[in-house]
């Protein structure tokens, strides 16, 4: 399977996350925003941590916040590390997939992908 794909599903889990702890805040703005940021660094070779608490991510600190954490860092570590693992092949098409989803930061795209409940 080509990283493309790999990074394509572990961002469906990603977004299957925020479906999931909607309740939490996790569809909202500041965790996306953070999201785009994040593999936005990661593709540029930057240092990026998993966010570790929930105010890190923008939720609330509740019960069961830790739980939405986790879900939300499962899919980014795996996206952190197909990117930092792309074969130079696929790096050109990985970039426009990125460029896609990082919306935020590429102020010539429309968002394509929405959280949708």
């Amino acid at each position: 399977m080509s990283h493309l794909f790999l990074l394509q599903h572990a961002v469906d889990q990603f977004r299957q996350a925020q479906r999931n702890y909607a309740a939490y805040g996790a569809g909202e703005s500041e965790p996306d925003d953070l999201f785009q940021l994040l593999l936005v660094r990661a593709q540029m070779d930057l240092p990026s941590l998993l966010p570790t608490y929930a105010v890190d991510w923008g939720l609330p600190q509740r019960p069961g916040s830790q739980e939405a954490v986790d879900a939300l860092n499962h899919p980014l570590q795996v996206i952190f590390d197909l990117i930092g693992t792309c074969p130079p092949h696929e790096k050109e098409a990985m970039a426009i997939y990125l460029s896609d989803i990082c919306w935020r930061f590429h102020p010539t795209k429309e968002p394509s992908c929405q959280i949708r409940n």
